[in-house]
């Protein structure tokens, strides 16, 4: 995978947002993960806890601003980092600044970079199949936007729930209120 991060760089931060929403056993999960993955792992490059068993998850810092009930507000649209509600772009923006690797050498700055290149290009080829789907609905952009609140709602309702959840990518059915 093109955005594989170092040094398990991801589960660093959703381990911080576990934390955050109240979730302990979802971050103590996130933390085993991440000591595995570190120590076993080369550095965190492989994935020696999924193949332990331990689920991976998502938890952002917009998910997070969802389970303090912070209403999602307007629809906005980032270059390169797609379309948000106004509350999971400032999660967005504040997760790439709180990098907790991003400043400390510039090895660790160009390899943080290349994932970060490679996570835009495989978060794009993933999209692919729900970007067909979205185009055979009347207006491509309502849809859109409804598929991604939706997504979104869910992500945040399993945060309150401390549900674990899974990192799988999939492209239900989109419903249109038009």
């Amino acid at each position: 995978m093109l955005g594989q991060k170092p040094l398990a760089q991801h589960q660093t931060t959703v381990f911080v947002n576990d934390l955050l929403q109240g979730n302990g056993e979802r971050a103590m999960t996130s933390l085993t993960r991440f000591i595995f993955n570190t120590t076993l792992g080369v550095a965190g490059l492989v994935d020696v806890s999924g193949k332990m068993g331990l689920s991976q998850h998502r938890s952002d810092f917009g998910q997070t601003f969802g389970v303090w009930d912070v209403a999602a507000g307007p629809v906005v649209e980032l270059p390169l980092l797609g379309t948000h509600n106004l509350r999971d772009a400032t999660g967005q923006v504040l997760s790439m600044a709180v990098d907790p690797f991003g400043d400390n050498s510039d090895t660790v700055d160009s390899l943080g970079n290349v994932a970060t290149a490679g996570g835009i290009v495989d978060g794009r080829a993933e999209a692919l199949p729900l970007t067909d789907l979205l185009r055979t609905w009347p207006d491509y952009y309502v849809a859109l936007r409804d598929y991604t609140a939706q997504r979104r709602s869910n992500l945040v309702a399993e945060g309150k729930a401390g549900s674990p959840g899974t990192w799988q990518v999939n492209c239900p059915e989109v419903t249109s209120d038009e």
